[in-house]
């Protein structure tokens, strides 16, 4: 092996000689790609590691000098020219995690003086000894591309004694970086966890032992059938994988829970190893993704745009396959489609490709065992509970046959939303109406039900008897039809307790008033809150920069909520009984209708579908009232609007009008330091930013401006570039020769860096 190193040391040798401008070239060229890498020198010698089948890597510092070593294959001839040209890797796509060959120039920036000992023998990249070896200056010549013999006997003795000690214990490749940066290195391993290992291919166990800084890593695989479970040792947490084309799902994987949401942290692409790029769902998508130099980033190419077709195939045909054996601990992973995390373009390019396989592969399976496409099945309406559902279905098997399988209710939470999200259909109001008015039906439904019926299907028409006279109620003389009863009929106890539960003062007066047998409805119930007699128009709560006109009423509804410290969902595309779910740092949720009017005070409308949720919904039901066509958007919420509120019934498809409410008392103006740029606190992390990066935007927010001049222009570039991919915005301006930041962006980088 020395010799083959001294045979291509004195080849590059003479390469340079022959052509000193070639080698500025690449030192200029090494400069460019350790910037491009920097903070992912331990992901290249982890992947390096990987590919060349080690089962370990350990991290060791002795003094200045850090050591990486690894368990795998041995150096020979190939592997150290692809060091030594970037991009000469004879690494393969697909097969290989480094497939580049370029990314150990980012070692640079923890050495310049790295030393390689493996197959028995050391060399070294040191851009001192090619500086003085070519007699060019240090700044003209590259770190990594001449390869020297090193003398072992050059090294500190506690550093030799460390690698005979790994040495001993099976380890065969030593990465040695003289008066290295141990902390930019240990900054690099700060998000370091178990996820790193989950899809390498060989490496189990990763150790590193650093000053004030132990971590140790270990998993085991399990295969089960075609796919792997992945136990991280010394914890609870496990991972179930499948695997196909070369596209993984990762999920968290819970012994009695089975398939569970993974954190917000944990939910990333992978190229093999994690990106800072978000999946968008609670789980993790991992395969050979293009990325950035620094494969921090992916690439929306057409590689990036097969891999995520692939990976929308896999998520249904995995749910095929959980279906088929009815495996009640897999089925959840369908419920994690309906917890966005986060959005981007490859989060809805993912969800476009999900959505797109799970609307045409038969993964539904029916009340009959059937398995179909989802268009192909129905569901019945969210106000019946789950009991009642199956109650209804084995009593009308008519219905029953076409409803999805119960089994998927025990594992997924809201399964009717997505289900419908994908095409399915729900069993009509006239379907369920047709139910009570034949007495057997009604009977077999029982009175809970037969009730629940009455009350949202027939609600917008309790002043017509000829749509209600043909309907059969339980009276203590069996099922009657309502038009033969009077009031000496004595109604069935669940039915009435329903009735009486459900419907408003208003509409059991309406129906008390029709038919005689309802007047022990009739009863004073919880009084509404009056209107006020005129409202006074006065401007609601207001912030600018969060909340402004050039939004739509649901964005600026969502920027409150986030300003609020809730977490907001827009629904509105799927949902038609509000149009936004938002839940409290306690977990409470709340459901949203937004409605912009011109001005506050005046009138807004609830469709039918709208004021059956709030009537079900109670104190979580909220209706968001906007105007935004003014100079300044206004809004307040009105809580629970069945009671606080009057709603007037119109002949418009049944909505229901509030005319009046009450206005709160303006507040004073908030000061300045509220305003927050919701849009970067949503989308920025304090992660995205490397350590220089982050110094330089403290010292600028504690400055409140800096002095611009062209030393500055490459890092207002890179962070201006890394908060344009991830919110559309810039954050830093140029004026007048000074670095400034909005107020608004200013308090949201604020929270972001933890200030």
């Amino acid at each position: 092996m020395k010799d083959i190193i001294g045979t291509i040391s004195n080849t590059f040798i003479e390469e340079a000689k022959a052509s000193p401008r070639m080698l500025e070239d690449l030192a200029a060229m090494e400069k460019y790609m350790s910037e491009s890498y920097d903070g992912r020198t331990f992901v290249e010698l982890i992947q390096n590691a990987d590919d060349a089948d080690s089962s370990r890597i350990r991290v060791d510092c002795v003094g200045s000098t850090l050591i990486v070593a690894n368990d795998g294959r041995s150096f020979d001839e190939n592997d150290i020219m692809a060091i030594c040209r970037s991009g000469s890797s004879n690494k393969q796509r697909g097969k290989n995690i480094g497939y580049r060959g370029v990314g150990f120039k980012s070692a640079t920036t923890i050495s310049t003086e790295i030393i390689i000992y493996s197959s028995g023998a050391y060399f070294t990249f040191s851009k001192s000894q090619c500086a003085e070896t070519l007699g060019m200056p240090e700044s003209k010549v590259p770190t990594v591309r001449i390869p020297f013999l090193f003398d072992e006997g050059k090294l500190e003795h506690r550093v030799v004694v460390k690698i005979e000690e790994l040495e001993s214990d099976g380890f065969t490749t030593f990465f040695i970086f003289r008066n290295a940066k141990i902390e930019k290195f240990k900054e690099e391993l700060a998000g370091f966890n178990s996820g790193w290992l989950l899809f390498l291919r060989k490496i189990s166990n990763a150790e590193i032992n650093l000053p004030s800084k132990n971590v140790s890593c270990k998993v085991i695989r399990k295969h089960v059938g075609d796919d792997l479970l992945i136990k991280i040792v010394g914890s609870k947490e496990q991972w179930y994988i499948t695997e196909n084309s070369g596209v993984s799902l990762a999920f968290r994987y819970d012994d009695e829970k089975g398939i569970i949401a993974c954190n917000s942290e944990d939910a990333v692409f992978h190229c093999y190893l994690p990106t800072m790029d978000k999946t968008g769902f609670p789980f993790k998508v991992n395969s050979d993704f293009s990325t950035d130099p620094s494969r921090k980033h992916i690439i929306s190419d057409d590689i990036t745009k097969d891999v995520l077709e692939k990976a929308g195939e896999l998520f249904a045909e995995f749910l095929i396959r959980v279906t088929a054996q009815k495996e009640e601990k897999k089925i959840s992973a369908l419920g994690l489609l309906g917890s966005h995390i986060s959005l981007g373009e490859l989060v809805s390019k993912l969800e476009q490709q999900i959505d797109n396989q799970l609307r045409m592969k038969p993964w539904v399976l029916k009340n009959n065992g059937e398995r179909t496409t989802v268009q192909n099945v129905n569901y019945l309406p969210g106000w019946l509970e789950q009991e009642e559902k199956k109650q209804l279905a084995n009593a009308q098997p008519q219905i029953g046959y076409n409803l999805y399988s119960d089994w998927f209710y025990e594992g997924i939470e809201k399964i009717e939303k997505l289900l419908s999200k994908y095409g399915a259909i729900e069993v009509s109001q006239e379907i369920l109406r047709e139910l009570i008015t034949d007495p057997d039906k009604a009977n077999a439904l029982g009175e809970r039900i037969a009730a629940k019926i009455f009350v949202y299907c027939y609600r917008g028409v309790l002043a017509d008897p000829d749509k209600l006279g043909g309907i059969y109620i339980p009276t203590a003389a069996g099922y009657l039809k309502l038009s033969d009863t009077n009031d000496s009929s004595e109604i069935g106890q669940d039915f009435f307790s329903i009735l009486s539960t459900m419907l408003s003062p208003k509409e059991k007066t309406t129906l008390s008033d029709q038919y005689a047998v309802f007047g022990s409805l009739k009863k004073p119930g919880k009084a509404q809150k009056k209107p006020t007699a005129s409202p006074v128009k006065l401007p609601s709560k207001q912030m600018t920069m969060a909340v402004n006109k050039w939004k739509s009423p649901i964005q600026n509804c969502l920027a409150v909520e986030i300003y609020e410290g809730r977490s907001g969902k827009d629904v509105s595309r799927k949902c038609e009984d509000y149009s936004i779910e938002s839940v409290d740092a306690m977990g409470n949720a709340s459901y949203i209708a937004v409605k912009k009017v011109k001005s506050i005070g005046d009138s807004f409308a609830l469709s039918e579908k709208e004021y059956a949720a709030a009537q079900r919904l109670g104190e979580n039901y909220k209706v968001f009232v906007i105007s935004q066509d003014g100079e300044k958007v206004e809004y307040l919420y009105i809580t629970n609007p069945c009671d606080t509120v009057t709603l007037d019934k119109t002949v418009k498809e049944w909505e229901f009008i509030c005319n009046s409410y009450d206005i709160p008392e303006q507040k004073d103006d908030e000061s300045d330091d509220t305003l927050v740029d919701e849009r970067m606190l949503k989308y920025l992390a304090a992660d995205y930013f490397v350590s220089n990066q982050k110094a330089f935007l403290k010292d600028l927010l504690a400055a409140g401006e800096m002095a611009y001049d062209a030393s500055l222009s490459d890092m207002v570039e890179k962070i201006n570039g890394i908060v344009d991919f991830y919110t559309g915005e810039t954050l830093l301006d140029i004026k007048n020769d000074q670095i400034i930041m909005e107020r608004s962006k200013k308090n949201a980088i604020k929270k972001i860096l933890g200030l």
